[in-house]
């Protein structure tokens, strides 16, 4: 599924499907929507009410709910603040919690596991979302917008703003069929931030890591950055991987401190010897 998207006479659109890695992330509403058209926030504080809300699988040009709820084996939510659990649940992709006014640190962790015999790749995840945030009384969302209330209900954009959450987009040079031959080997990620968020602080720190071993040792990627949130990792498949699922690590942090970290095993697979 995608946005809704209106086709222009003597216009050619192309778009890329089920290109990996497969991730939970955020929707986001297409420039085209129309103004009136309700849009509800999944990662937003309206007063003391905070919300986040996955959307459980997305591709890399951003396509969201490619897999059945029963895809979904076993799933893990939980929402941290310093030493304290707020909010922990199994077979969730999100909730929404009172929490304090003041300004605090707080992480989100999803953990999932898929089962479909169609996939073979992604199917395994791990993120972590750390963010600051405090007493919302102002809006930075659009008017179209809603947001949950303390009392637990949807009820419009007053006093609501995005939350400063970081979000990896991928763009890795693999095949339509999810392989990348062993040797010179690379991944373009850029980040971002939920949609809403206002003036958001640049992401300036980036980190790219790469596992042949479905996690147990993990090469560090050289990283270097194109500008404009995005960075290029490069490293060497070696030839020894050849026919394995390699798993992918990726991390992000902006000036605020604001950081996103996901891990997703068997995120590709490297090409077997056609020697």
């Amino acid at each position: 599924m995608s946005q809704e998207q209106t086709p222009r006479p003597g216009r050619t659109t192309s778009a890329d499907w089920l290109r990996g890695p497969l991730v939970p992330g955020f929707t986001e509403p297409t420039g085209g929507a129309a103004a009136d058209e309700t849009w509800y926030c999944a990662a937003c504080r309206k007063g003391d009410a905070l919300t986040f809300s996955l959307t459980t699988v997305m591709d890399s040009a951003g396509h969201h709910v490619l897999a059945l709820p029963s895809d979904i084996t076993s799933s893990h939510f939980a929402v941290v603040s310093g030493d304290t659990t707020l909010y922990e649940g199994d077979g969730v992709s999100g909730g929404a919690l009172t929490v304090s006014p003041d300004k605090a640190p707080y992480t989100v962790v999803y953990d999932q596991t898929r089962t479909n015999d169609d996939f073979r790749q992604s199917l395994t995840t791990h993120t972590e979302w750390t963010f600051a945030s405090g007493h919302s009384g102002g809006r930075t969302v659009p008017d179209n917008w809603t947001c949950v209330s303390e009392a637990g209900e949807y009820d419009g954009p007053a006093q609501c703003s995005a939350l400063p959450v970081v979000v990896p987009r991928y763009q890795l040079d693999t095949a339509p069929d999810g392989t990348s031959p062993a040797g010179d080997a690379h991944l373009v990620v850029g980040f971002g931030h939920v949609p809403g968020v206002v003036a958001p602080p640049a992401v300036t720190e980036a980190a790219v890591e790469v596992s042949f071993d479905g996690g147990e040792r993990w090469t560090e990627a050289s990283v270097t950055a194109p500008g404009e949130g995005r960075f290029r990792a490069d490293w060497t498949t070696p030839d020894a991987a050849a026919g394995r699922d390699a798993s992918l690590r990726v991390t992000g942090t902006d000036a605020d401190g604001n950081a996103a970290t996901q891990t997703v095993k068997a995120a590709f697979t490297v090409a077997a010897d056609r020697g």
